[in-house]
């Protein structure tokens, strides 16, 4: 378990990464115990992303009980996390051979907090105020620009080329999208 001082540094890191700081790494701990550390990401990214997906349910006004719509998209989002890092762990084994997957873990967990810490506002102050079109052109916006963050990780962190990075991008938005479809069946048949 990560403690404040380590929390506080990857989410910073985080920041000074999507700046394309050249330094940016030097704030995370980068060892076998930062490795399992990175895992505290997941932890603390629970209350946020069930406040998220409650206002997700609010705005789509689903007619079934939050609870379940709630910990089901929990649920399949950290089953894409982690189905993810399965994948690029894979591939890093038999495809790239970088050796870095790590590292890739750290950041890759730390930086989808930090993205969920900076998407948690606007999803609050767009309920209600934005309307139904500005907040999904603010949703789209940020997803691609998440997408744009996720390639420079796979850069930075792994050393592979940019067109290795697209397809591993790309396939965790399979992976996400995938199943975050597989959820929207259960709910609406």
């Amino acid at each position: 378990m990560a403690g404040l001082y380590e929390v506080i540094y990857s989410l910073f890191g985080s920041f000074r990464l999507a700046l394309r700081d050249p330094d940016a790494l030097r704030y995370f701990n980068l060892s076998p115990a930062g490795f399992w550390a990175s895992f505290t990401a997941l932890l603390l990214s629970v209350p946020l992303l069930a406040l998220d997906f409650y206002l997700d349910f609010r705005l789509i006004g689903a007619e079934i009980p939050a609870l379940p719509f709630i910990l089901s998209k929990l649920g399949i989002t950290y089953v894409s996390w982690l189905l993810y890092l399965v994948i690029v762990g894979v591939a890093d084994q038999y495809i790239f051979e970088t050796k870095k997957f790590g590292n890739f873990t750290i950041i890759y967990n730390w930086a989808q907090l930090a993205l969920i810490c900076v998407w948690l506002p606007f999803s609050i102050l767009s309920m209600g105020y934005l309307g139904l079109a500005l907040t999904s052109l603010l949703s789209l916006t940020f997803l691609i620009l998440s997408y744009v963050f996720l390639w420079y990780i796979l850069r930075r962190t792994l050393e592979i080329s940019g067109t290795a990075a697209v397809l591993m991008a790309f396939i965790e938005f399979v992976v996400a999208l995938s199943l975050h479809q597989i959820v929207l069946r259960i709910f609406y048949g």
